[in-house]
This record gives C-alpha cells, structure tokens and sequence, in this order.
C-alpha cells in the first residue's frame, strides 16, 4: 500500500495535480503506525511545498514531531534524518537542513540502496536553500550513478522539485544531455 501510493503521489507532482498528490498520501494511512507515519510526513510535506489549501493536512510542526519521535528510537536513521532535513527546509531553516541531509549522507554512505536516495534529498534541500550549484553537481553525479529508481533526465525534466532550477544554463544542460 505504501510503495504504491507513495509511486501514485510521485505521479501527480509530476502532473503538478499537488491537491490529487495530498490525497494520495491520505489513502496510504490505513490505521497502522507505520503507514499513518508515511501519510502524515507526505501529506505535510506536499502540501507546505506546493501550498495545497487543505484543513484537514497535518502540518509540518506536527510531521516534525513524528520524525523527532522517530529519531528518538533510531538516531541513525538515514531515511528518517533525511524527512527531518526536507521539514526543516520547508520551515525556512536551511542550515538545520543541511547539517541533518549531510548526516543522513554520511550514515548512508556505503549503502549501495540508500546511498544515492540521500543524495537526491541533499540536491533538493541544496536547490530549496538557494545553492543550485551544489544542487547541480550532486545531480550530475547521480545521472551517472547506477542505484534502484535513479534520477533520470526525464525526471529532472518533470518532477516540480528542480523548478528553481530550470533557468540555470548548467541545469538546462544536464536536462539535454549536453555538457555544461
């Protein structure tokens, strides 16, 4: 349930139907503490970022506070210190939000699997804060990067999340497949 509402999110944001992208994530909460976890985070997190005008969304505050529950059992939780960076960039705090993309980096580092899916977090927290060349060299290197559901130029292409940086000639160039 999970995995497959998370891909039909994913395919609304690509669509950029962001209100169909929050339902979505809703339907993934079943009542079990694991999915109702994913649904509040992806609900929370989509709307904050595509300023989906939903009463019933859980805000970020309360994401932040199952992410923190979250951490408390599992500080090395590469997956979950990568939710935390996302929330706090949404909240406008972008050196937090670095600091635990980076770490969640480092915890990843020698995961063939996770390793390159915290990266892709660290390109979005860098293309949030403003850094988009940062944001652009780690993007680089995974178009390059053999890992499962890799970054692809059509999903750079489609996915809302690059938007900042679609006037950027490296950016336009990377997209083309041409050098930059």
């Amino acid at each position: 349930l999970k995995d497959t509402g998370i891909r039909l999110v994913d395919i609304h944001l690509a669509s950029r139907e962001y209100a169909e992208a929050v339902d979505w994530a809703r339907r993934i909460d079943n009542g079990a503490p694991q999915l109702h976890f994913w649904s509040t985070v992806i609900m929370a997190h989509t709307a904050a970022q595509f300023e989906v005008d939903d009463p019933d969304v859980p805000s970020l505050e309360e994401a932040s506070r199952l992410i923190e529950e979250r951490l408390e059992s599992a500080p090395t939780d590469d997956g979950v210190r990568s939710l935390l960076a996302s929330n706090l960039a949404l909240r406008g705090q972008f050196d937090a939000a670095v600091r635990e993309a980076r770490l969640a980096v480092d915890l990843a580092a020698k995961d063939a699997f996770s390793g390159p899916e915290r990266l892709e977090n660290l390109a979005e927290i860098y293309t949030r804060a403003g850094r988009h060349d940062e944001a652009i060299d780690i993007l680089e290197r995974l178009l390059n990067t053999v890992y499962e559901g890799p970054i692809t130029r059509e999903s750079l292409r489609l996915f809302p999340v690059h938007d900042p940086l679609r006037d950027n000639p490296r950016f336009r160039a990377l997209v083309s497949g041409g050098d930059s």
